[in-house]
């Protein structure tokens, strides 16, 4: 899945499944479409906070799909502090 603030994008010919989020990413200045935010958080903040939304969102559906619990992705995930 590829979660992109860009609708045509290099990443964008391999991903099976897009999801556009309309927020502007870090270099929506450098591509003239920062007057189209009406966010006040700097650069890629309101974008980011968007696809964390996305993603812990796709992740929930699949669990529930695959049938996991909170305690089993628990024993899945990868302690790298």
């Amino acid at each position: 899945m590829l979660t992109t603030a860009m609708e045509q994008s290099a990443l964008s010919e391999y991903a099976r499944t897009k999801v556009l989020i309309e927020a502007p990413d870090k270099d929506a200045g450098k591509r003239g479409k920062e007057g189209n935010s009406a966010s006040i958080q700097p650069m890629g903040s309101l974008f980011e906070q968007s696809a964390q939304l996305v993603c812990d969102a796709a992740v929930l559906v699949l669990m529930d799909r695959l049938g996991l619990t909170s305690e089993k992705m628990r024993a899945y995930h990868a302690n790298i502090e």
